[in-house]
């Protein structure tokens, strides 16, 4: 896929978050664990989208020889005052040696509600490759 289509979809991917974030920082300690749980699930898959995306334009990630797995079991995440915050780590495949062992490497979240922007994100990756939407308020 061309690079130009990648950029443009990269903004649709991250609005796909914006109602599942909404929910999660709606819910107070009434909601059930497991409601909480799905929709950690459902932000975490919808975040490896939107990483998958912003890896394919970055030039210097090989994503013909490599492929994002998934978040770390442990991927943990904090609410404090209407902005998300998760930490661990994501991994990804080599192509060549599917049968070997993933790389994980650290991940940090930031996700923001914004009422002029919609969701903002930031996301760090390794310490060296930083992602994040186009506007920050």
């Amino acid at each position: 896929m061309k690079r130009r289509i990648l950029k443009k979809q990269i903004p649709h991917f991250s609005q796909r978050l914006f109602p599942v974030v909404t929910k999660y920082l709606a819910a107070n300690y009434r909601v059930q664990q497991d409601i909480i749980h799905g929709y950690q699930t459902e932000i975490e898959y919808r975040i490896v989208d939107l990483m998958r995306r912003h890896l394919m334009v970055d030039p210097s990630w090989p994503h013909r020889e490599r492929w994002l797995d998934g978040l770390d079991e442990e991927y943990s995440w904090e609410r404090k005052s209407g902005v998300l915050y998760g930490k661990g780590a994501l991994y990804w495949g080599h192509w060549p040696e599917v049968g070997r062992e993933m790389t994980g490497l650290r991940f940090n979240a930031v996700l923001k509600l914004c009422s002029r922007h919609g969701l903002e994100y930031q996301f760090e990756y390794d310490e060296v490759r930083n992602y994040s939407s186009r506007r920050w308020c």
